[in-house]
């Protein structure tokens, strides 16, 4: 059995960075969430694009290079999100 210090220090090593993929990929998820519970009166483009801004802020720590609502479908690899 390996130790996990030794896995620890091989992700820290080589893969430092990839917390940031988990996190955009878990922002799409928590971006949905938040919109679907979002009041129907409170929908609007301005508001769900600032919604898109809070979910990045939340989980990613800020504005990203991809925009959160150009995330492509997992299946169809068409823009997810026509809000």
């Amino acid at each position: 059995v390996m130790p996990w210090s030794l896995v620890a220090d091989g992700i820290n090593a080589k893969h430092p960075y990839k917390v940031f993929e988990v996190r955009a990929m878990l922002a799409v998820s928590y971006f949905e969430k938040a919109l679907y519970e979002m009041p129907e009166e409170h929908l609007s483009g301005e508001s769900v694009l600032e919604l898109s801004y809070q979910i990045e802020e939340q989980i990613q720590g800020g504005r990203t290079t991809r925009p959160l609502m150009s995330v492509p479908h997992i299946l169809a690899d068409e823009a997810s999100c026509y809000y």
